[in-house]
């Protein structure tokens, strides 16, 4: 099937899928610790993170997808949002935001055209509004490019389902092109719990922990094979993954599954991904395939174009020196990064391009952390780094409008640096 310049965002989609997992790794951070940064998340212009119970957020401020009215231009340094306490969970889309507050209730804001803010209005909000129908707890929240979906744990059972509300031109879970209030997807029945959620532009995936054994189910938009089912159809209803359940993933991505020791299989499209606005080359996978240069590494957490990796004995990801052939044996977890790299965004001090195969390890973290979410925007990047007393987000890449919250008047920046909040 030819790609064209229609599927130029689902080809860098399934880059957000092969390096695009955000895993909230939480165990040593509370909500009850004001100096603490739980999670975070970044958008195509912009970035938030729950600092304490409450949200932070910084980048540029269209649709008020920061917290800020429709006027302001920019956030930074970040700023706090307003109405919005005992936050426990955040997701970012492309111009909106969500998040879960104790108790399982879902707040959004930003961005509104398609109803994906989930309040039945098509209005932008710049302060957090409930989202009303979703019949049970919400434990996870995520988003597509203007749409979102949570995972809900319903009564009386407590049963995991997915509801979701937004743009629905594409991912066809009824016959209406938008739904400003959450609906239920089909095809869930029998699930009984579901470990992970996760969205691509316009289509979505989960991991069915029950009934076993694990397997992942998607559906949506399958133009260029994004449900990973072998068919060609678009699909209203969720659909399994072939072969998902023998490949035993541990973690998925939109369009990825994480294989048990090292290595990931991934669905969709197969693209040239040292230049992503060449239409070169691409394949398009309809059901998982080894995906090439990405089977050295036991991985921990990925965005588009980077990763948190732990690098073990035979885990390479730069070449050895010319005067030695012993692989690279380190242990501690590491961010690497690969692709274009014109506005610093592989965080190597430098702005040469490095090819997948090779990804380059991003420099001038802080030593006595370690990274434990990565996140991915608009020409830029971001990653949690933590330890036993403190955490901190550090932003590398494009700085235009604030999109790094560190509060300086550069373009960009090659290393990264810290952003205050």
């Amino acid at each position: 099937m030819p790609v064209t310049k229609r599927h130029r965002y689902d080809s860098i989609a399934v880059l957000i899928a092969v390096l695009g997992l955000v895993v909230a790794i939480t165990a040593e951070a509370t909500a009850d610790d004001p100096q603490q940064v739980l999670t975070f998340c970044s958008g195509f212009r912009h970035s938030c993170a729950v600092v304490g119970d409450r949200v932070k957020c910084w980048g540029i401020a269209h649709y008020a997808m920061v917290g800020e009215s429709d006027t302001a231009v920019h956030v930074d340094p970040p700023a706090f949002v307003p109405g919005l306490q005992n936050v426990t969970s955040l997701a970012c889309g492309r111009v909106h935001t969500c998040a879960i507050v104790n108790g399982g209730e879902v707040f959004c804001w930003g961005h509104n055209d398609n109803g994906e803010l989930g309040d039945g209005t098509i209005e932008h909000k710049a302060v957090p509004t409930r989202v009303p129908g979703l019949v049970g707890r919400a434990v996870s929240v995520r988003m597509g490019e203007v749409f979102a979906c949570a995972v809900v744990e319903t009564p009386p059972m407590n049963v995991h389902r997915v509801f979701c509300w937004g743009d629905n031109r594409l991912i066809q879970f009824k016959s209406r092109p938008r739904f400003t209030q959450p609906v239920l997807i089909n095809g869930q029945r029998d699930v009984v719990e579901i470990s992970q959620l996760e969205l691509g532009q316009h289509h979505g995936c989960i991991l069915v922990e029950k009934p076993g054994p694990r397997h992942v189910r998607c559906w949506g938009d399958n133009q260029v094979g994004q449900l990973g089912n072998a068919r060609r159809f678009n699909s209203a209803s969720m659909t399994r993954v072939v072969k998902s359940a023998a490949y035993k993933f541990t973690r998925i991505s939109s369009m990825c599954g994480f294989l048990p020791a090292k290595g990931i299989m991934c669905w969709g499209p197969q693209r040239n991904f040292s230049d992503p606005d060449s239409q070169l080359d691409t394949i398009i996978n309809r059901r998982p395939v080894a995906w090439p240069g990405f089977q050295k590494f036991k991985y921990l957490d990925k965005a588009r174009m980077c990763a948190i990796i732990v690098e073990t004995e035979g885990n390479k990801h730069q070449k050895p020196p010319r005067s030695s052939s012993a692989p690279v044996v380190n242990n501690k977890r590491k961010v690497v990064c690969y692709g274009p790299n014109y506005e610093g965004q592989l965080g190597d001090g430098s702005t040469n391009t490095r090819f997948p195969d090779y990804p380059g390890e991003v420099l001038g973290l802080p030593a006595d952390m370690e990274p434990v979410e990565v996140s991915e925007g608009l020409e830029f990047r971001c990653v949690l780094m933590r330890n036993a007393t403190a955490s901190d987000v550090y932003c590398w890449g494009s700085n235009s409008g604030g999109k790094l919250g560190i509060n300086r008047g550069s373009l960009f920046e090659s290393l990264p640096a810290r952003v205050l909040l």
